[in-house]
């Protein structure tokens, strides 16, 4: 991908991921700890990947330095001119002694490398500054997870809290018409004994009457 696709990329924008987090299913937790899993690992490889451009660039500009010093006399004033240096007519080339020519040739071959280094600089700048967005979005996706999963969380112990209450209610509930019943109970055990009582006093006294009649 070229520099200046990759500067438009890294550039877009920050967007905002609460709504895209919050239809998320709440009850599948599996899956939302499985995304924050991936994007832990792709973090990683961001991080990876900083390190690699970083070598990428120091070994580009040691294998320059190394190739030039070895090619170009000590006294050529273009090993510190990289930026001035123009290209020289092949006219002069050939008009030059062999030397000379080999001298030119090389200074052309150094602003060459000097322009691509240059180039692969921008390159590699451009693609840390996406990979440091990209870090940022997947920041801002992990911040809204960790968010979601302390919201469902919250939500499962209010919802749990308020279960348990509501249970505590019926249980007392329960407890209270057991009572009830309990001593409606009793007061049937005493109404039943009052009324054996009254009736075998009853019983008694009609036995008496009848003997008294007879």
């Amino acid at each position: 991908m070229p520099p200046e696709d990759l500067a438009a990329d890294g550039k877009a924008g920050q967007p905002s991921y609460s709504q895209e987090i919050n239809v998320i299913n709440t009850e599948n937790y599996g899956a939302l700890y499985s995304l924050v899993d991936d994007l832990a690992e792709v973090l990683s490889e961001n991080a990876k990947l900083k390190q690699e451009i970083w070598t990428q660039t120091d070994q580009i500009s040691t294998s320059l330095i190394a190739n030039y010093q070895g090619l170009i006399p000590a006294e050529d004033e273009s090993r510190f001119k990289y930026g001035n240096l123009q290209p020289i007519d092949k006219t002069q080339l050939e008009s030059s002694s062999p030397k000379t020519r080999r001298i030119q040739e090389l200074r052309l071959e150094n602003q060459q490398l000097a322009e691509l280094l240059i180039s692969r600089k921008k390159y590699n700048q451009a693609l840390r500054d996406t990979v440091d967005d990209s870090e940022d979005n997947f920041l801002q996706i992990l911040e809204a997870l960790s968010q979601k999963c302390i919201e469902l969380n919250k939500q499962q112990l209010e919802d749990q809290k308020r279960y348990s209450e509501q249970i505590l209610i019926k249980k007392q509930q329960m407890h209270a018409k057991f009572l009830q019943l309990a001593e409606m109970d009793e007061k049937v055990k005493q109404l039943y004994s009052l009324f054996h009582q009254l009736r075998t006093y009853l019983d008694e006294n009609v036995d008496l009457q009848i003997a008294h009649r007879s």
